[in-house]
C-alpha cells in the first residue's frame, strides 16, 4: 500500500512539472510573437525603481488595495 502512495505522489509531481513546462512553452511563444516594446529612457526606469522601493518599504499598494488593514 505504501508504494502505491509513493507512486501516486511522484505521478502528481511529474504531472505538475509537465503542466508547468507546457505553460512556460506557451508563454514563451506568446512573448516571441508579440511586437517589441518601445524602449524606455533612464528616467522612466529610475522612477519605476523608486516607486517599487517605496511600495516595498511602506506597503503602500497593500494598504491601497485593502483599506481594512488600516484598522
Amino acid at each position: 500500500m505504501g508504494w502505491l502512495i509513493v507512486a501516486a505522489t511522484y505521478a502528481v509531481i511529474a504531472a505538475f512539472y509537465v503542466r508547468l513546462g507546457l505553460h512556460a512553452l506557451s508563454w514563451w511563444e506568446a512573448v516571441r510573437r508579440s511586437p517589441p516594446s518601445a524602449p524606455r529612457g533612464i528616467g522612466a526606469s529610475a522612477r519605476a525603481f523608486a516607486g517599487a522601493a517605496v511600495d516595498i518599504v511602506f506597503l503602500r499598494r497593500l494598504f491601497m488595495v485593502n483599506p481594512a488593514l488600516w484598522i
